[in-house]
């Protein structure tokens, strides 16, 4: 099923976050680069813009619709309980980021370092990570649908309990993944992944 993008007017108000700190949902609206050090918990973003943007307080159980962050620092936030629909990820810092039992439907992350990123607990469905380091990443315990995974670097990921049907992950960097053997049922791999997945659980291949 085709992932939908994200809804915005050609015409978006310019705006701050430090003016918008006691409001509870915004729309229409571009940020540009700043800093915001504050709290922004559960504020509604929709068909909003923001660019180099970097969070310091924290983002719980926001709201996310038709919105684009481009080149946004996230790192090590507090993004657990959020809600993400139609929302794209470029370029963004989301090193040890927690987005732990959120809601994301119709995300994109595309050339975003996201290590350590703790996605454990979440609903996925129509979510794409494109170019992105996922280097021990957590997709543990994860709901996910029409989940696609291209180029990525994972060495060290965990998705334990995690069917990983439908998903392909033949190009991208998968060493000392962590996963349950039911979790593997539908996977696409290339040989070389094949072989390290039935060393992982004591198998051996003749060649």
């Amino acid at each position: 099923m085709k992932r939908r993008e994200p809804k915005i007017s050609p015409v978006l108000y310019e705006g701050t976050l430090k003016d918008m700190q006691d409001e509870s949902r915004i729309d229409g609206i571009r940020f540009g680069s700043e800093t915001a050090p504050y709290d922004l918990e559960q504020t509604e973003f929709y068909e909003c813009v923001l660019e180099g943007v970097r969070f310091e307080g924290s983002l719980k159980g926001c709201l996310f619709a038709d919105v684009i962050l481009d080149h946004c620092d996230l790192s090590n936030i507090d993004m657990r309980n959020c809600v993400f629909r139609r929302v794209q990820l470029k370029n963004c810092r989301l090193t040890g980021t927690d987005m732990s039992v959120s809601s994301l439907q119709d995300v994109s992350f595309a050339d975003c370092h996201a290590g350590y990123l703790n996605l454990n607990g979440s609903k996925l469905e129509r979510v794409l990570f494109r170019n992105t380091r996922l280097d021990h990443a957590g997709l543990s315990m994860c709901e996910q649908k029409d989940l696609e995974i291209s180029a990525c670097l994972m060495n060290g990921a965990e998705l334990i309990q995690t069917s990983l049907k439908g998903v392909d992950l033949s190009d991208s960097e998968i060493n000392d993944l962590a996963v349950t053997p039911e979790s593997l049922a539908g996977l696409t791999v290339n040989e070389e992944q094949a072989a390290a997945f039935a060393a992982l659980f004591g198998l051996i291949v003749k060649r």
